[in-house]
């Protein structure tokens, strides 16, 4: 297997390693720094390196911080930064949405148009 092939699979094992390490210690209940900052942020980099799609991490980060946001809670990550965090993925979100869409009206653009030309010049030709 080349080395270029390679790369690929390296980097989905690294992503897979990461959120498992992560998955492992990351203590749910515990709102330090380390639990409920650090080892989420890289969960979602393992998953975002082992999907290789910004847009299905983005989504579910986005998803879980949302679910586990509270705005009139004490603790400074419910309150305050699982709810900034959401945001930030809803943007992402709608941002990657809009730039598939636009790509996808920009390419299709030349095909629609020859398209209606054909069924123009179909409709105007005199029948044989």
């Amino acid at each position: 297997m080349s080395e270029l092939a390679s790369q690929p699979v390296l980097t989905r094992a690294i992503g897979v390693g990461l959120a498992l390490f992560a998955a492992l210690f990351i203590e749910p209940e515990s709102r330090t720094w380390l639990h409920a900052a650090i080892l989420p942020l890289l969960m979602a980099l393992g998953a975002y390196l082992a999907a290789q799609n910004l847009l299905v991490v983005a989504a579910i980060v986005g998803a879980l911080a949302a679910s586990a946001s509270n705005f009139g809670g004490s603790d400074i990550f419910v309150s305050a930064v699982y709810p900034a965090l959401a945001g930030l993925c809803a943007i992402i979100v709608v941002t990657l949405l809009i730039n598939r869409l636009r790509r996808r009206i920009r390419d299709t653009h030349e095909e629609r148009w020859r398209a209606r030309r054909d069924a123009a010049a179909e409709k105007s030709s005199p029948p044989e």
